[in-house]
């Protein structure tokens, strides 16, 4: 999960956050990939967030990162997301993999709870 907390339209900084995705591999595996989808967007590179029954401007976008610095976007590997990958994870150990995420600042929204639902895909 990712909280991001409360927004401030009106504020001049983003809002980050960092959640967690644990995996567990019980035996060898040559690789593992995590991919991230588009959400309720369509498309990786603009994801965003919804006011339940909210319309037109209830709308707050976001995107979810490999990298602290928030360079690399993490996705399905289309219109240059990367996918999550290790070579030969470490077996019987708990692997923790960060998710960072960021709401850039100056969006103009309405008061209330918005949110997004994104689907992590393990293959291994």
């Amino acid at each position: 999960t990712l909280n991001f907390g409360n927004y401030d339209p009106l504020g001049t900084s983003s809002l980050d956050s960092v959640g967690n995705l644990e995996y567990f591999c019980s035996q060898p595996v040559p690789i593992v990939t995590i991919t991230i989808d588009r959400g309720g967007a369509g498309s990786v590179l603009n994801r965003r967030m919804i006011k339940p029954g909210g319309h037109g401007t209830n709308v707050l976008h976001y995107n979810v990162y490999l990298d602290a610095a928030k360079t690399v976007i993490w996705g399905d590997g289309s219109q240059g997301s990367r996918i999550w990958s290790t070579p030969n994870p470490a077996v019987r150990t708990r692997i923790n993999v960060p998710i960072y995420g960021r709401v850039p600042a100056g969006q103009d929204i309405g008061v209330g709870s918005y949110g997004d639902t994104l689907m992590i895909t393990i293959n291994f």
